[in-house]
Protein backbone atom coordinates (compact mmCIF):
# COMPACT_ATOMS: atom_id res chain seq x y z
CA UNK A 1 0.00 0.00 0.00
CA UNK A 2 2.94 2.32 0.58
CA UNK A 3 3.76 2.00 -3.13
CA UNK A 4 0.21 3.10 -4.00
CA UNK A 5 0.61 6.14 -1.81
CA UNK A 6 3.92 6.98 -3.48
CA UNK A 7 2.24 6.74 -6.89
CA UNK A 8 -0.57 9.03 -5.72
CA UNK A 9 1.95 11.53 -4.32
CA UNK A 10 3.78 11.50 -7.64
CA UNK A 11 0.66 12.29 -9.63
CA UNK A 12 -0.63 14.93 -7.26
CA UNK A 13 2.77 16.59 -7.34
CA UNK A 14 2.68 16.38 -11.12
CA UNK A 15 -0.71 18.14 -11.31
CA UNK A 16 0.14 20.47 -8.42
CA UNK A 17 0.65 23.39 -10.78
CA UNK A 18 -2.72 24.86 -9.89
CA UNK A 19 -4.77 22.11 -11.46
CA UNK A 20 -7.23 20.29 -9.28
CA UNK A 21 -9.50 17.32 -9.48
CA UNK A 22 -11.03 16.16 -11.67
CA UNK A 23 -8.19 15.51 -14.09
CA UNK A 24 -7.83 13.35 -17.16
CA UNK A 25 -8.59 9.87 -15.88
CA UNK A 26 -7.50 8.16 -19.12
CA UNK A 27 -4.13 9.88 -18.96
CA UNK A 28 -3.63 8.80 -15.35
CA UNK A 29 -4.53 5.18 -16.13
CA UNK A 30 -2.15 5.08 -19.09
CA UNK A 31 0.65 6.57 -16.97
CA UNK A 32 0.03 4.01 -14.22
CA UNK A 33 0.15 1.18 -16.76
CA UNK A 34 3.43 2.53 -18.12
CA UNK A 35 4.83 2.50 -14.58
CA UNK A 36 3.96 -1.20 -14.34
CA UNK A 37 1.16 -0.80 -11.79
CA UNK A 38 -1.17 -3.81 -11.70
CA UNK A 39 -4.78 -3.50 -12.83
CA UNK A 40 -6.02 -4.19 -9.27
CA UNK A 41 -3.85 -1.39 -7.89
CA UNK A 42 -4.99 0.96 -10.66
CA UNK A 43 -8.61 0.24 -9.76
CA UNK A 44 -7.82 0.90 -6.09
CA UNK A 45 -6.18 4.22 -6.93
CA UNK A 46 -9.04 5.30 -9.18
CA UNK A 47 -11.59 4.28 -6.55
CA UNK A 48 -9.78 6.41 -3.97
CA UNK A 49 -9.59 9.42 -6.30
CA UNK A 50 -13.23 9.09 -7.36
CA UNK A 51 -14.28 8.80 -3.72
CA UNK A 52 -12.37 12.00 -3.01
CA UNK A 53 -14.16 13.79 -5.84
CA UNK A 54 -17.57 12.59 -4.62
CA UNK A 55 -16.88 13.65 -1.03
CA UNK A 56 -15.66 17.05 -2.21
CA UNK A 57 -19.02 17.57 -3.94
CA UNK A 58 -20.87 16.56 -0.76
CA UNK A 59 -18.91 19.05 1.34
CA UNK A 60 -20.21 21.94 -0.76
CA UNK A 61 -23.75 20.97 0.26
CA UNK A 62 -23.03 21.83 3.89
CA UNK A 63 -22.65 25.41 5.08
CA UNK A 64 -19.16 26.36 6.19
CA UNK A 65 -18.74 26.40 9.93
CA UNK A 66 -16.80 29.25 11.47
CA UNK A 67 -16.11 27.38 14.68
CA UNK A 68 -16.15 23.79 15.69
CA UNK A 69 -17.31 21.68 18.55
CA UNK A 70 -15.29 18.95 20.13
CA UNK A 71 -14.33 16.18 17.71
CA UNK A 72 -14.61 12.78 19.35
CA UNK A 73 -12.65 10.13 17.49
CA UNK A 74 -14.29 6.75 16.99
CA UNK A 75 -12.68 3.66 18.53
CA UNK A 76 -11.63 2.57 15.02
CA UNK A 77 -10.00 5.95 14.34
CA UNK A 78 -8.20 5.74 17.70
CA UNK A 79 -6.95 2.28 16.78
CA UNK A 80 -5.17 3.62 13.68
CA UNK A 81 -4.46 7.23 14.65
CA UNK A 82 -2.21 7.45 17.68
CA UNK A 83 -2.40 10.36 20.11
CA UNK A 84 0.28 12.32 18.24
CA UNK A 85 -1.65 12.06 14.96
CA UNK A 86 -4.97 13.01 16.55
CA UNK A 87 -3.31 15.98 18.27
CA UNK A 88 -1.84 17.15 14.96
CA UNK A 89 -5.23 17.03 13.24
CA UNK A 90 -7.07 18.78 16.07
CA UNK A 91 -4.29 21.39 16.34
CA UNK A 92 -4.63 22.20 12.65
CA UNK A 93 -8.36 22.59 13.11
CA UNK A 94 -7.85 24.89 16.11
CA UNK A 95 -5.41 27.02 14.07
CA UNK A 96 -8.06 27.36 11.35
CA UNK A 97 -6.04 25.45 8.76
CA UNK A 98 -8.65 22.69 8.71
CA UNK A 99 -12.36 23.30 9.01
CA UNK A 100 -14.63 20.67 10.54
CA UNK A 101 -15.61 19.66 7.00
CA UNK A 102 -12.04 19.37 5.70
CA UNK A 103 -11.01 17.49 8.85
CA UNK A 104 -13.70 14.93 8.09
CA UNK A 105 -12.45 14.66 4.50
CA UNK A 106 -8.92 14.05 5.74
CA UNK A 107 -10.07 11.42 8.21
CA UNK A 108 -12.21 9.69 5.60
CA UNK A 109 -9.27 9.43 3.21
CA UNK A 110 -6.88 8.24 5.87
CA UNK A 111 -9.25 5.48 6.96
CA UNK A 112 -10.20 4.47 3.41
CA UNK A 113 -6.77 3.78 1.93
CA UNK A 114 -5.20 1.13 4.22
CA UNK A 115 -5.57 2.59 7.72
CA UNK A 116 -2.91 0.22 9.06
CA UNK A 117 -0.27 2.13 7.09
CA UNK A 118 -0.91 5.66 8.43
CA UNK A 119 2.21 7.76 8.97
CA UNK A 120 2.78 11.42 9.72
CA UNK A 121 3.91 11.90 6.12
CA UNK A 122 0.73 10.33 4.81
CA UNK A 123 -1.37 12.56 7.07
CA UNK A 124 0.40 15.69 5.83
CA UNK A 125 0.11 14.61 2.21
CA UNK A 126 -3.61 13.90 2.63
CA UNK A 127 -4.15 17.29 4.27
CA UNK A 128 -2.36 19.08 1.44
CA UNK A 129 -4.33 17.13 -1.14
CA UNK A 130 -7.65 17.97 0.54
CA UNK A 131 -6.78 21.64 1.01
CA UNK A 132 -5.49 22.05 -2.54
CA UNK A 133 -8.94 21.18 -3.81
CA UNK A 134 -10.82 23.64 -1.61
CA UNK A 135 -11.88 27.09 -2.77
CA UNK A 136 -10.13 28.72 0.23
CA UNK A 137 -6.48 28.84 -0.84
CA UNK A 138 -5.53 30.63 2.40
CA UNK A 139 -5.77 27.31 4.25
CA UNK A 140 -3.26 25.59 1.98
CA UNK A 141 -0.87 28.53 2.32
CA UNK A 142 -1.17 28.22 6.09
CA UNK A 143 -0.50 24.49 5.90
CA UNK A 144 2.54 25.05 3.70
CA UNK A 145 3.89 27.61 6.21
CA UNK A 146 3.20 25.14 9.02
CA UNK A 147 5.17 22.42 7.24
CA UNK A 148 8.07 24.74 6.42
CA UNK A 149 8.31 26.01 10.01
CA UNK A 150 8.49 22.53 11.55
CA UNK A 151 11.79 21.20 12.77
CA UNK A 152 13.32 18.86 10.14
CA UNK A 153 13.15 15.84 12.46
CA UNK A 154 9.38 16.28 12.80
CA UNK A 155 8.87 16.04 9.04
CA UNK A 156 9.72 12.35 8.96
Amino acid sequence: MTELLQVLMYFFAKIGDGSSLPFNEHYLISELKELGISQDEIQQIMSWINRFTELKKQITDYPLQNHSGTRIFTPLECQYLNKKYRSLLLGLEQKGILTPATLELVLDHLMYLDPEDITIGRIKFTILMVLSNQPDKLAIASMERFLLNEAPEELH
